[in-house]
């Protein structure tokens, strides 16, 4: 298992040294990341789980370690409803069981927003008629199409199961979900500051309830197209019903006016790619994302960005510096959407500073976009920057380039190149 880096942060007192560890895994075109936090007392986040492929290859060994160590996940963080994101939580949670059994690892809290926590009126479940129950286990079937998962070791046709959404293991396993924001919707309206404990403290960026409206917007489209006059309850089929729509929706990238510019160019001419704008992502599935800063020990900022939208985060970090005088200067930045120049504008990105920048995909979605790594590496040359990607994907090797790297002050680094680095912060 390949980490992406371990530094260790030296505070002013030389007697006290602070860890902090990332591991962005191999994921194919999605996100999975580990961070933990922490010397001797380590406090662990995981944050999304990749593909299925994620978590036999990778995440379940790096989390059996963890467990045999006697350590334990303190927060999972789910950010949206994608396959790329959500495929190997899944599989965790079949092969965890229930938050008492634990058969891979104890997991204190998990952050997820689900179809219950969409704030729509709901008639009691018993009022739901079994012929509406029938419709819903339809659309399951046809949401879930020419899709395998593995349950109880055995390949089986997920039309066939109820109860295996990622609510329904949440759920039926007893854990505590979304407790730290009273069992509702993680979002900043609701909340959007949290102290873990001494040492490390959350903000929350994204999402609002504007976006999670808009994810209620679509599930209900989609029941009334068809037109059968389904009510929504509290019935755990909903539930189902919502989570395999979700993951079987394709995302709404179209290609656009620049696609010549962004994705053909055979010459980088950063000039002019760093001035592309993309169309705005209007899939209402990544403005779901939960998005957030991690600050440890009042000092080192990580920000992590999911699939979010720009607007938001820049509307939010705005905010933050307005009103609390807040430095919008990180320790590390997790790219948004893989790099696409659809959620990574100009805008945000010059709102934003660092040194260090990561790009979580495999490059099959076309992702990342040329134009959004023009922007980071042009912005300031004056201080050096190191993207770290998971793969040596075809964008990667085009700016792997000496001279540009030279010109531009910026170093680009694959993950398969190293076992671990000591970055200067």
């Amino acid at each position: 298992m390949v980490k992406l880096w371990d530094y260790i942060l030296y505070m002013e007192s030389s007697e006290f040294i602070m860890t902090i560890k990332i591991e962005m895994f191999p994921a194919n075109e999605g996100d999975s990341f580990l961070i933990t936090l922490g010397e001797d007392h380590k406090y662990n986040i995981i944050i999304d789980g990749g593909r299925e492929e994620t978590y036999d290859n990778f995440l379940e060994k790096r989390l059996t370690e963890i467990a045999k160590e006697g350590g334990k996940i303190d927060l999972l963080i789910v950010t949206h409803i994608d396959e790329d994101h959500i495929e190997g939580i899944l599989k965790l949670f079949s092969s965890n069981g229930s938050s008492k059994a634990a058969n891979v690892i104890k997991i204190n809290e998990v952050w997820h927003n689900s179809y219950r926590h969409l704030e729509i009126e709901k008639i009691d479940k018993k009022d739901m008629s079994p012929e509406e129950r029938e419709i819903l286990g339809d659309l399951i079937s046809t949401f879930s199409s020419n899709r395998k998962r593995i349950n109880n070791n055995e390949n089986v046709d997920i039309s066939a199961k109820q109860g295996s959404s990622l609510a329904a293991y949440l759920y039926g396993g007893d854990y505590s979900w979304n407790s730290m924001f009273d069992y509702r919707a993680v979002n900043v309206d609701q909340r959007n500051y949290l102290e873990i404990n001494k040492d490390i403290k959350i903000r929350i960026l994204s999402p609002d309830k504007k976006k999670l409206n808009g994810l209620r917007k679509k599930w209900r489209n989609q029941l009334n197209s068809t037109k059968l006059g389904i009510k929504f309850s509290d019935d755990d089929v909903f539930d189902d019903a919502f989570e395999f729509y979700l993951r079987s929706s394709p995302e709404s990238e179209s290609i656009d006016e620049n696609d010549e510019i962004s994705h053909r160019e055979t010459k980088l001419n950063l000039d002019k790619l760093s001035k592309v704008e993309g169309t705005k992502d209007n899939s209402a599935t990544n403005g779901s994302s939960i998005s957030f800063i991690i600050e440890y020990n009042d000092k080192y900022k990580l920000l992590f960005l999911a699939d979010s939208h720009s607007d938001i985060i820049v509307d939010n970090l705005k905010k933050l510096s307005n009103e609390e005088n807040y430095d919008l200067t990180f320790d590390v930045v997790k790219i948004a959407h893989h790099g696409s120049e659809r959620n990574n504008t100009s805008l945000l990105l010059n709102l934003i500073n660092s040194k260090n920048y990561l790009i979580s995909t495999d490059g099959t979605n076309g992702h990342p976009d040329l134009s959004t790594i023009a922007k980071i590496i042009t912005k300031d040359i004056s201080t050096p920057k190191t993207i770290y990607f998971n793969y040596k994907n075809k964008q990667y090797h085009q700016f792997n380039n000496s001279e540009l790297k030279s010109t531009f002050n910026y170093e680009i680094i694959s993950q398969s190149e190293l076992s671990s680095t000591i970055i200067p912060l």
